[in-house]
């Protein structure tokens, strides 16, 4: 029937045989064991690097990290406080105390995070030394070219025995010039530091310093009538009857301190 076809040796024929059996048995196993299940799959695209990509050259984020909702964090530089403190010889120091280090000013500089600049000179005042131009208002331009935080405002002692009227009009041209050079900064007005049992002028000099601080904004703290000086806080002032020893310079110190406290000047930064 096929011409000239030859029939295979056996042997032939059995290698043949035997290849079909084995591919019938050995391919079934070979797929199965190549399919890969659902969670496999899943795995292995959840592990496998991206497609390659180009570096990002956006800038760095300027967010400002917060503290709570919609408030913004504090820096947290570690930055001091600012302070200009403008006064006589009760900031500036007299020879009742023993110099350099032991001011008032220097003393709060030490413990706690502040800059505190002295704009001091003995026997100035609101109105005192104003022929010299060293009075407070010629002190101001100078303060708020500065721009402190915070400014402190002790003095008037000199000023007792001067006209009052224009002894208040120079407390208010000196505190409305601080608030317009310098609207974010905190004030603190220390009323009238005398020695002893005041007279009758520096209680009506006091009054026009709490008057003006108050229209300003500005913290008002009072010595006069609460007594820093007087009584048996008496033996805080020298020799000479007038300035604070070591002793008066820590005592102001300490209710300074506590009255830039009460106006919000934090102790730590």
């Amino acid at each position: 029937m096929f011409e000239g076809f030859e029939r295979p040796p056996w042997w032939a024929v059995g290698v043949m045989v035997l290849s079909i059996a084995f591919l019938a048995i050995a391919l079934p196993i070979a797929i199965d064991r190549g399919r890969v299940s659902p969670g496999e799959l899943a795995a292995a695209e959840s592990s496998a690097p991206g497609p390659a990509s180009t570096p990002s050259t956006s800038a760095p984020s300027t967010s400002v990290p917060s503290s709570a909702a919609g408030e913004p964090a504090e820096s947290g530089d570690g930055a001091r406080i600012r302070i200009a403190a403008l006064g006589d010889a009760y900031t500036g120091g007299s020879a009742m105390d023993s110099g350099e280090g032991f001011r008032w000013h220097e003393l709060l500089g030490e413990r706690n995070p502040w800059d505190i600049t002295p704009y001091t000179v003995s026997g100035a005042g609101f109105v005192a030394g104003r022929a010299q131009g060293l009075s407070f208002p010629d002190r101001v331009p100078q303060i708020v070219a500065a721009a402190p935080d915070v400014v402190v405002v002790a003095g008037g002692q000199a000023d007792i025995g001067a006209s009052p009227p224009e002894v208040e009009a120079a407390v208010d041209a000196t505190l409305d010039e601080l608030r317009a050079g310098l609207p974010e900064a905190r004030i603190l007005v220390v009323g009238v530091l005398w020695p002893g049992t005041a007279p009758a002028p520096a209680f009506g000099l006091n009054r026009a310093l709490q008057a003006s601080a108050d229209r300003i904004g500005a913290t008002f703290v009072d010595p006069l009538n609460g007594g820093w000086f007087d009584g048996v806080n008496r033996l805080l002032i020298g020799p000479d009857g007038t300035y604070p020893t070591d002793a008066g310079q820590a005592a102001l110190a300490d209710r300074i301190e506590a009255a830039l406290v009460t106006a919000g000047v934090p102790t730590e930064v």
